[in-house]
């Protein structure tokens, strides 16, 4: 972050707290549940550069400051009877944003279950309020299994890394850093919970194909050789599925060029012992 852009996100915050402070008596009005949205914003941005910048304590301090207007300024259209509904779902999606940032400043402090409660909350108000295949939701989710994975809790990260996937793929192609980011998350889940099993082997061996399709030979190979890996280690020499993953890298190579025809002869000839042994 340069310096020139954090003075911009912090004059744009000290900028709406003196509005907020020099007018938070009109408390209800359909004006000010806008600007009440700008602050939000202006205050997640400054959140983020101090993030960006290892300081979450400052930018934890912000957060519950931008969490207070959002409340406040929440409450007082409810009691005031003036309602915009397009407004009130502004605030009501910018308070998810504040929720998300709100749990990496957590997870950055060590305040894990914190991050986690604050994930979830978040995780709410956007599967409420916005549409299922919104790139919100998948970001969440994937910061969510991030945060779950590193604390053991793999059942729930493979479920919502799986979810980010889903939404991702919808509108983005597999060649997308984020697809991949989210593939990689999978990848690496897989390998840490499932060790030298078939489902891993599997698992992987569907991602190397995923790569393949999309003209990625070198992250296809690095996936298929993993999973090449675990199956070597736990399932029989002349097992039909590790001649089928066999098979898959062979294909890779006939596609390559010039340079894999040694691995290539190395995989016809390994293929040829299991399908006699297996005969």
């Amino acid at each position: 972050m340069h310096a020139r852009e954090w003075k911009a996100a912090e004059e744009s915050f000290q900028k709406v707290m003196e509005l907020e402070s020099s007018q938070g008596s009109q408390l209800g009005s359909l004006h000010n549940e806008e600007r009440s949205h700008e602050w939000a914003l202006a205050g997640n941005d400054l959140a983020c550069v101090l993030l960006e910048t290892a300081r979450p304590e400052e930018a934890l301090n912000i957060l519950t400051e931008v969490a207070r207007i959002e409340d406040e300024y929440g409450q007082a259209s409810d009691d005031s009877g003036i309602i915009d509904e397009f407004w009130r779902n502004e605030l009501r999606v910018s308070s998810a944003i504040t929720m998300v940032n709100h749990a990496v400043a957590l997870s950055a402090l060590g305040r894990w279950d914190e991050a986690c409660a604050a994930y979830t909350r978040a995780l709410d108000v956007q599967q409420a309020f916005l549409p299922e295949s919104d790139m919100r939701i998948a970001e969440t989710c994937t910061g969510f299994g991030i945060l779950c994975h590193s604390q053991g809790n793999t059942v729930q990260a493979e479920v919502l890394y799986r979810k980010a996937l889903t939404i991702q793929m919808e509108s983005k192609p597999v060649a997308d850093p984020l697809v991949l980011g989210t593939l990689s998350h999978l990848a690496s889940l897989y390998e840490g919970v499932l060790g030298s099993d078939e489902k891993a082997a599997s698992s992987l061996s569907n991602l190397g194909c995923l790569y393949a399709a999309n003209e990625r030979p070198e992250e296809a190979e690095k996936y298929f050789r993993r999973a090449l890996s675990l199956l070597e280690s736990s399932v029989p020499p002349t097992s039909p599925t590790l001649l089928t993953l066999i098979e898959k890298l062979s294909l890779l190579y006939e596609g390559w060029g010039p340079g894999r025809e040694t691995d290539l002869d190395a995989l016809y000839r390994r293929t040829q012992v299991i399908r006699r042994y297996a005969a």
